[in-house]
């Protein structure tokens, strides 16, 4: 966790799609319907931008800006081009039959922290917010898509290990950093969801490495997030996953709706993805 930037993984494209869900046979308990035809007939949810391809071996993006170069990583040694970076990705193989690798929309790839809410949240917790990386060398796996569900990943040089690690255990010590997070995701989505659509239940986790989980793992963060609209309720399910190494930072999204991707998925995402980090 390079730096405190609450909700990044919710762009409105997709509180858009989940209003939508919501609004179009959906139960009332905060699940979604497991009427097979209802879910066969309901799009992945929409990205803003991106084009859409069927091909498990769609080239990882650079960010804006990003070089092929190598510099320096900030610990001793020289920081991974992108060609190097690239090969940490998540890729078609790490998952099981049914995903599809779709270009990864960078409408949502902003700057660290572009509206404040790292540095309240930052403030809430009782922590200082790091400075704002150079995200200019960070690449992107596809987008993996089955049905409303989604898995994307991050990589990029990692910036003063050490530092990151002793910031990330003063998050993880504070007894607000749950609260604080709860409050700024509710904040974020408040904002950004389409009219009509309401932020009921909510619930957020920041914890260390998961039992079985590689050691490189040094968060995971887990939301879930009841959305109502026309008196119908669907269920966000959140996670990421926060992997350092000593040349390598990465990051691992999931993104579900009604019901959360399968646990045995998730963690050989991660398995793969930090077996790869250097």
């Amino acid at each position: 966790m390079t730096r405190l930037v609450p909700a990044a993984a919710v762009p409105a494209a997709v509180l858009a799609a989940v209003l939508a869900l919501a609004g179009c046979g959906t139960t009332d308990d905060g699940h979604g319907s497991t009427d097979s035809t209802a879910a066969a007939s309901q799009p992945a949810a929409p990205r803003s931008s991106g084009s859409p391809t069927t091909s498990p071996t769609t080239s990882p993006t650079t960010s804006s800006g990003g070089s092929s170069g190598s510099g320096s990583s900030g610990n001793g040694t020289s920081a991974p081009g992108t060609a190097s970076l690239r090969t940490v990705l998540l890729r078609a193989g790490d998952l099981p039959s049914g995903w599809t690798a779709a270009a990864h929309d960078t409408s949502d790839d902003g700057s660290d922290d572009d509206d404040g809410f790292g540095d309240q949240l930052a403030s809430c917790i009782g922590v200082p917010n790091p400075p704002a990386s150079d995200d200019a060398a960070e690449v992107h796996s596809p987008d993996f898509k089955s049905g409303d569900n989604e898995i994307d990943s991050a990589a990029k040089p990692a910036r003063d290990v050490a530092e990151q690690k002793r910031f990330n255990q003063r998050v993880l010590a504070s007894s607000k950093t749950d609260g604080c997070f709860e409050r700024a995701l509710r904040s974020r989505i408040g904002q950004s969801a389409p009219a009509g659509g309401k932020v009921g239940r909510l619930a957020v986790h920041v914890g260390g490495r998961e039992s079985g989980q590689p050691s490189t793992v040094q968060i995971n963060l887990t939301a879930r997030i009841e959305l109502t609209a026309q008196g119908r309720s669907v269920t966000l399910y959140l996670k990421t996953v926060d992997i350092l190494g000593e040349r390598v930072e990465a990051e691992l999204d999931f993104q579900a709706v009604g019901t959360d991707i399968p646990a045995r998925t998730q963690q050989a995402a991660v398995a793969a993805v930090a077996s790869r980090v250097t």
